[in-house]
């Protein structure tokens, strides 16, 4: 921490950590190789520095609830970070999920359904937090599903489209 605090006197600094989910159902599941305390842990340490923290949280996968997502991003809402990456689950070959999926087929998230959890998300998030992303692709050569999210533009699109139809914006729903 204090190497990359130094280089933060002439550097804009920036770390990412992979939360995806605050359950540890998930965590266990995608084999994210951590525990949410030990990512807490990880947070603790940069709190105070000069370094600014990402987090990254996948949204779609076919055993959390809206409830458990919207969980998630309160959960986020009161972290001390300064940007979050977002996107959708993804289907990719050769994963473990893949394989859970060819055993027995779920249900993927429709573009609606991701555009809603998302926009919802966003809701709860502090009006500071940076949004470095909202949507993602996987490897053309290996993505298997959902089809919608190869078109990030398209999504992006829907996404504001349902915001400004809601009145939904960053910070709405927001309990400082």
């Amino acid at each position: 921490v204090e190497l990359l605090s130094g280089f933060s006197l002439d550097y804009d600094v920036w770390l990412e950590y992979g939360l995806q989910s605050m359950h540890a159902e998930s965590l266990e599941r995608i084999n994210r190789g951590h525990s949410l305390e030990e990512f807490v842990k990880a947070v603790e340490m940069l709190s105070g520095s000069a370094i600014k923290l990402c987090v990254h949280a996948i949204i779609g996968f076919p055993w959390e609830t809206r409830e458990m997502v919207f969980q998630t991003a309160d959960f986020v809402a009161g972290l001390p970070i300064n940007g979050i990456k977002i996107h959708s689950l993804l289907l990719l070959e050769g994963t473990p999920l893949y394989r859970e999926f060819l055993a027995q087929p779920f249900s993927m998230l429709e573009r609606s359904e991701y555009v809603s959890l998302v926009a919802g998300f966003l809701e709860r998030l502090p009006p500071e937090v940076v949004i470095q992303r909202l949507t993602a692709e996987g490897y053309r050569d290996i993505f298997v599903a959902p089809d919608w999210a190869r078109n990030k533009l398209q999504v992006l699109q829907h996404l504001d489209r349902y915001q400004k139809d809601q009145g939904s914006y960053q910070g709405k729903l927001w309990d400082k």
